[in-house]
């Protein structure tokens, strides 16, 4: 085995188990065992050749470094700004959204470098926003709820009434 041009022997690192048939098994990988890997097979008749190279590259998932309070209260009017950075392997991408499914305010709202500011508040701007974290391998979220002073919650639409023995009945509001 050669591991980056270089002879390799997996016997030297408890974490690698070499099978059978001569193939490494790597049980625990670290950064240390990213690295292109060849293998030249012998037997009694010799060699036909190096195997091509094996690539073992290793990805780290995203790590929030950075998020949001828990929880805003602002005027209407006023401006919020919602923080959140993260680290990983390959580089996460960030992105915000709401948890209910709307839109981020058009033209209100600008997103750099993964931090989100909401200018010109307005009452619907209330609700629960998410900053989601994404690389190939894997996705995070960092929630915070935005409260708007002086402004009641818009209320539940639908609710779902279950009593014990009765059939399920769902309600709605109208406006």
């Amino acid at each position: 085995w050669t591991k980056d041009k270089r002879i390799f022997d997996p016997f030297d690192m408890d974490e690698i188990t070499t099978l059978t048939n001569g193939s490494l098994q790597i049980n625990r990988v670290t950064k240390a065992h990213a690295g292109d890997y060849t293998c030249t097979p012998y037997n009694t008749h010799g060699t036909s050749g190096t195997s091509g190279v094996m690539q073992v590259h290793v990805r780290d998932p995203p790590t929030i470094k950075l998020k949001p309070e828990d929880e805003y209260m602002k005027s209407v009017g006023e401006k919020v700004t919602f923080p959140c950075s993260a680290s990983g392997s390959p580089a996460p991408t960030i992105t915000w959204r709401r948890s209910d499914g709307q839109e981020l305010p058009r033209k209100r709202h600008k997103e750099y470098q993964g931090t989100l500011t909401i200018s010109a508040l307005q009452k619907k701007d209330h609700g629960i926003y998410e900053c989601v974290v994404t690389n190939e391998v894997a996705t995070l979220t960092a929630q915070t709820r935005l409260l708007i002073e002086k402004t009641i919650p818009p209320a539940s639409t639908s609710l779902l009434l279950s009593l014990p023995g009765l059939t399920p009945a769902a309600l709605s509001a109208f406006r």
